[in-house]
């Protein structure tokens, strides 16, 4: 991990993300006073959701300072999510999954679906572009977010990304007097709509 990146200038769009950040952290703590699962179980995976979330922003924010997924990272948090959604799958009902709260619940099938319908788009534009369009760590983050949403978010999670995407174009482009060639960091927004699809599953 490239901790030393910290210490430049953080930029506005920056600080939003860490604004987002800790709302989001507040709300998932928040959240846990209406679960009605069993103490040692929310706290378990409650630790899994902050602790993804780190990863999540910071990944975020290293794209956004260089342009660049940090590929140890998003390779690691990758492999222990499909760990997870494995161990829960041969050890629970595959479709009944497990049980967050009670509008939200974590449910292997559904996950496993979800990351094939947003990986295989991402991996054929990395193919066809040569990564001109999308470079390989985007495969991975939007495999992530698959890992993680679930199927019934997927416009969701598509409707926050594109949108948050093309208005952070626009203003980009706009500032920069030039839209041509525009080169933006697309996994912050994939990691956007993650977060948000997870807080609207947990309390809506």
């Amino acid at each position: 991990m490239n901790l030393k990146i910290f210490k430049t200038t953080c930029k506005s769009t920056e600080k939003i993300f860490v604004i987002i950040l800790s709302i989001s952290l507040f709300l998932l703590l928040f959240s846990t006073i209406f679960t009605t699962t069993p103490i040692p179980v929310t706290i378990v995976t409650y630790t899994i959701l902050v602790f993804t979330l780190y990863l999540l922003f910071y990944i975020a924010y290293i794209d956004f300072k260089t342009m660049e997924i940090d590929n140890w990272v998003s390779l690691s948090l990758l492999l222990f999510l499909l760990a997870i959604n494995l161990l829960l799958h041969f050890f629970l009902a595959p479709e009944v999954g497990l049980v967050v709260s009670e509008k939200f619940s974590y449910i292997p099938y559904h996950n496993f679906y979800t990351a094939l319908v947003l990986g295989l788009p991402f991996f054929l534009t990395v193919l066809i572009s040569k990564e001109k369009a999308l470079g390989s760590g985007d495969i991975r983050i939007a495999l992530i977010s698959g890992f993680l949403i679930g199927s019934n978010n997927i416009r969701t999670w598509l409707y926050i990304t594109v949108f948050c995407a093309l208005t952070y174009g626009l203003i980009l482009g706009y500032k920069k007097k030039k839209f041509k060639g525009l080169k933006i960091p697309f996994a912050p927004f994939m990691i956007l709509g993650t977060v948000v699809s997870l807080l609207m599953d947990i309390y809506f």
